[in-house]
C-alpha cells in the first residue's frame, strides 16, 4: 500500500524526525476533554496552540520563499511574522522591540497581515500562556475564518536571536532555520544599510543559538542551506517536507496553491521560485524592498483601510 494519501499529500508512514499532528485540525474536542487537558499544559503544546511549524533565519536568507512553499500544502497557513514568542510572557508582547510586530497584528489581511481588531489584539496580551495566544490569534484572525482547518505556520526571522529559549517554550513544534554563508549575509545586510557592528551581532547571536539548538533539539531542527536550495530545490524540499511529515510536490515551486489561498482573502499573488536564476523571488512590496520592515508596516497601516472584523465563532477547534 502506498504511504501517501493522494487527497492531501500527507505521509502516513513515520517521517524522518518530527511526527506531524493530525493533518486536518480537529473541531470535535468536548468541554470535558478541555477540562482534562488544560490549554497551558506543555505536554500538548503543539495540539493546543495549533502551531504546525516555526520558520526562522537571518533576514533575507530565504525564510519568505521557504514559508510560502510549505504553505502550499492544504491546511497550513499563516500571515506576516507574528513575533509572539519574542516575549517571555503574553503581556510583555506589547513591549517587544521593534514595535512593528505588535502593530502588524491589526494590519489588513489583504496585505498579508493578521487583520485583528485592537480589542482582539488586547485579548492576546491577557492570555495565560503562548499556546493560548496562538489559539486566540487563530480564533480571531479573519484568515482562519476562510481557512478554518489550517494549522498556523509562524515565519519570524527575529526568533534567531533567542531560538534556544523559544524551542524550550514550544515543545513538539518543528523548527526550520534558513542559512546563508556568512559572507553572503554580510553582503546582503550591507546592501540594505546595516552597519558593521549590527551585522556582527546578528551573526554571533545566530551561530550561538543555532549551536545550542542543534545540541539540545536535534530531532526538532532542520537547517536549510540556501545555496543548496537554490541549485537543487526539489531535493532540498523533498527532505524538508519529509522532516515535517509531508509529501513534496514539485508544482509547489510555482506557489500556485499558496496563491489560491491568498486569492480567497483578497491578497495579490506572489512569485514562486525562479529556477533559471537560482534565486528566491520573494513577495512584492508596496514600498521598496530595502525600506526597513518597520517602515513597511507603518506604510500599510497608514494607507490601507482596516476593516473591523467580528470574530467568527469557531469554538471547538483545538478545544477553543
Amino acid at each position: 500500500m502506498s504511504p501517501v494519501d493522494n487527497r492531501n499529500g500527507f505521509i502516513k508512514q513515520e517521517p524522518l524526525a518530527v511526527a506531524a499532528p493530525s493533518y486536518v485540525l480537529d473541531t470535535t474536542t468536548s468541554d470535558q476533554e478541555e477540562e482534562d487537558d488544560e490549554v497551558c499544559n506543555l505536554r500538548k503544546f503543539r495540539e493546543k496552540s495549533g502551531l504546525f511549524a516555526i520558520i526562522t533565519g537571518i533576514e533575507h536568507s530565504g525564510t519568505t520563499i521557504t514559508s510560502s512553499l510549505v504553505m502550499n500544502v492544504p491546511n497550513l497557513y499563516g500571515a506576516f511574522e507574528t513575533g509572539l514568542l519574542l516575549s517571555d510572557t503574553p503581556s510583555g508582547f506589547q513591549n517587544v522591540t521593534p514595535p512593528f510586530f505588535y502593530k502588524a497584528l491589526t494590519a489588513p489581511k489583504k496585505h498579508h497581515f493578521w487583520g485583528l481588531t485592537h480589542e482582539q489584539r488586547e485579548e492576546l496580551l491577557h492570555a495565560h500562556c503562548p499556546a493560548e495566544q496562538y489559539q486566540l490569534l487563530r480564533r480571531h484572525s479573519p484568515i482562519y475564518h476562510v481557512h478554518n482547518t489550517s494549522w498556523i505556520v509562524d515565519k519570524t526571522p527575529a526568533y534567531t536571536n533567542q531560538l534556544f529559549s523559544i524551542m524550550q517554550r514550544t515543545p513538539g513544534v518543528p523548527v526550520i532555520v534558513t542559512q546563508k554563508e556568512d559572507a553572503a549575509v554580510i553582503r546582503s545586510l550591507q546592501k540594505r544599510g546595516a552597519g558593521k557592528g549590527s551585522i556582527q551581532r546578528r551573526l554571533v547571536n545566530f551561530h550561538r543559538e543555532l549551536t545550542l539548538c542543534q545540541s539540545n533539539f536535534p530531532a526538532r531542527l532542520y537547517v536549510l542551506n540556501h545555496t543548496t536550495f537554490t541549485t537543487s530545490p526539489n531535493t532540498v524540499m523533498t527532505e524538508l517536507f519529509a522532516f515535517l511529515g509531508l509529501l513534496w510536490d514539485p508544482s509547489y515551486l510555482t506557489n500556485a496553491a499558496f496563491n489560491q489561498k491568498g486569492k480567497l482573502l483578497g491578497r495579490p499573488p506572489i512569485p514562486g521560485f525562479d529556477q533559471e536564476r537560482s534565486a528566491c523571488v520573494e513577495c512584492k512590496k508596496s514600498v521598496p524592498y530595502a525600506t526597513p520592515k518597520a517602515t513597511r508596516v507603518e506604510h500599510v497601516l497608514a494607507t490601507a483601510t482596516t476593516t473591523t472584523t467580528t470574530s467568527k465563532n469557531i469554538s471547538g477547534v483545538m478545544g477553543l
